[in-house]
């Protein structure tokens, strides 16, 4: 008899996954990268249901399924699952904010949706998409949901090992801290006013936060994903709830706010979103859901 468990059928995909990212990147093969987003995905979604049934395997199923198909819905029986519809992706990840939530945000789960919309595309439509976007998307998926969901299965189902393994994998294909090493070298070397921090889109650290000669940062970008953001002005500074510090920055490609205070725990710990998001009333942004129209209530 074969058996495959949701977490083991996870790894199994992402593995895969992985395998046709690394030919993808060294032979430039398109259908190596449709295999990598498919399978990731694929991965990532069982992942995450597996966390939905540490707490209780009927989580995962829909409910109107569960009271047609089972006797007690509330206590079904494993045959009875079988003939159950799964969860969709939004009830999916809805459900993984609402059980996980000190582990994983909206802009976490918003990579896995985008990384699932890909995958429909693939699916059902003729669909174009950039390289590095694709690339960019793996490694912010890896290192912002599949990383974490990790970390919590590690305690109850697996040695803590597997994270370790794939994030190897992924370094053997990118070169990641070779690649961020050489360039903190020559940017010595060119005697550049820059400071090194943890990527807010892939999390790796290989974020250059850029000076040139200015009290604040004026432009960062990403070794390992390509993520950047440039020409800020002194204007476009917050402040961050973190660390105090005039040192946050809305950024639109990820949809939330990013600190470049070298010092600050959000740069440090694995580029930490802040949330942030613009207000139609006083014309200034929301910082974790408070603006001016709060402070002016108060």
């Amino acid at each position: 008899m074969i058996k495959f468990s949701l977490y083991e059928n996870a790894i199994d995909s992402i593995d895969h996954g992985i395998e046709h990212l690394k030919r993808a990147v060294e032979k430039d093969s398109k259908r190596d990268y449709k295999q990598a987003i498919l399978l990731i995905s694929h991965g990532t979604e069982v992942l995450l249901k597996e966390l939905l049934c540490q707490i209780n395997p009927i989580y995962v199923f829909d409910k109107n399924s569960l009271f047609d198909k089972c006797n007690d819905y509330m206590n079904p029986k494993l045959d009875e699952l079988y003939n159950c519809k799964s969860i969709e992706i939004n009830k999916l990840c809805s459900e993984v904010l609402r059980l996980y939530s000190t582990q994983f945000d909206k802009n976490s789960i918003r990579i896995f949706e985008k990384l699932t919309r890909e995958r429909n595309k693939l699916q059902h439509f003729c669909v174009e998409i950039d390289k590095s976007e694709i690339q960019s998307l793996i490694l912010g998926l890896y290192n912002m949901v599949i990383k974490r969901a990790l970390s919590i299965l590690s305690s109850k189902v697996i040695d803590g090992q597997t994270s370790t393994v794939v994030e190897e994998k992924l370094d053997d294909i990118f070169c990641f801290v070779k690649a961020a090493d050489q360039e903190e070298a020559i940017l010595k070397l060119e005697q550049k006013d820059f400071t090194r921090g943890s990527c807010f889109n892939c999390g790796n650290y290989s974020l250059f936060i850029f000076y040139d000669n200015d009290s604040y940062p004026n432009k960062v970008y990403c070794t390992s994903c390509g993520f950047n953001h440039e020409d800020i002005s002194e204007e476009d500074y917050r402040i961050c709830p973190e660390c105090g510090v005039n040192s946050l920055v809305y950024d639109h490609s990820l949809q939330g706010g990013i600190c470049l205070w070298y010092r600050c725990a959000n740069i440090r710990d694995g580029g930490i979103l802040t949330e942030m998001e613009f207000c139609m009333n006083c014309h200034d942004f929301k910082i974790e859901k408070v603006c001016n129209c709060n402070k002016t209530d108060n």
